[in-house]
């Protein structure tokens, strides 16, 4: 960023502010919203509340299948808040993104590995924003998330639970 520019450099590629930075009384003032805009992040500015709400942007949401475990990774330009959730009737598993945003249309992929059936990604509400993921289940799972120590990236993993044998 550059006093008095209009344009920031992001990367190698220059984008537009909608005011360039100033400085008042030897203190540089830059736009809140745009440099979150240009760190990849959702930015509203709610007038009726007279605040500015910055969410991560979930760009994407892989899945990997294998080895019998369903990964799934959300990518995220900012800090999110995994919480898990099993459902019963009919079995899923509900992982919430808190603070996250899923710009994207909702998504529906049919699974049938692991214990999973199908899994569901939506954005569940904008205030605050929180991305829904859920698992339909068709066995029970253990269900593990971590987050990433190099990225705001989560990974979910999904295996069928063991099934123990009783005794006759």
């Amino acid at each position: 960023l550059r006093i008095n520019d209009t344009y920031a450099v992001v990367g190698t590629e220059q984008r537009l502010l909608p005011i360039a930075p100033v400085v008042l009384r030897d203190i540089p003032f830059v736009p809140a919203q745009a440099i979150f805009g240009l760190l990849g992040a959702w930015v509203r500015f709610d007038e009726e509340e007279g605040v500015l709400r910055v969410s991560s942007v979930l760009s994407a949401v892989k899945m990997q299948r294998g080895g019998g475990i369903v990964r799934l990774v959300a990518n995220a330009t900012g800090p999110v808040q995994a919480e898990t959730r099993h459902l019963t009737n009919p079995e899923r598993m509900v992982i919430d993104l808190r603070n996250a945003v899923f710009r994207q249309p909702d998504q529906e992929t049919v699974v049938n590995d692991a214990g999973v059936l199908r899994v569901r990604i939506a954005q569940f509400q904008s205030r605050p924003a929180i991305t829904r993921i859920v698992l339909d289940l068709g066995q029970p799972v253990d269900v593990r998330v971590a987050d990433s120590t190099t990225s705001f990236d989560v990974t979910i993993e999904v295996r069928p639970r063991p099934i123990v044998a009783r005794a006759p």
